[in-house]
């Protein structure tokens, strides 16, 4: 409020604006910093590392065992 307050007061010619214009005109904006990477690794896709190449590795009696398993 206060500084709404004192742009009014020092811009006369601005007192037919609007609280809300005013507001946007001196709110602080945070300025934007630089983001520090993570430490680790990181994925972008929603199933993780697990691309579908670790499946192939293994024998079918394998997968098949998994998928048992998993049923279970």
């Amino acid at each position: 409020m206060d500084k709404i307050d004192r742009y009014y007061k020092t811009h006369p010619e601005s007192a037919r604006l609007n609280v809300i214009d005013v507001w946007q005109k001196v709110i602080d904006y945070p300025k934007a910093g630089k983001a520090r990477p993570d430490p680790g690794e990181t994925w972008k896709n929603a199933h993780w590392y697990l691309n579908g190449e670790w499946w192939h590795q293994i024998y079918e009696s394998e997968q098949l065992g998994f998928v048992k398993g998993y049923l279970w």
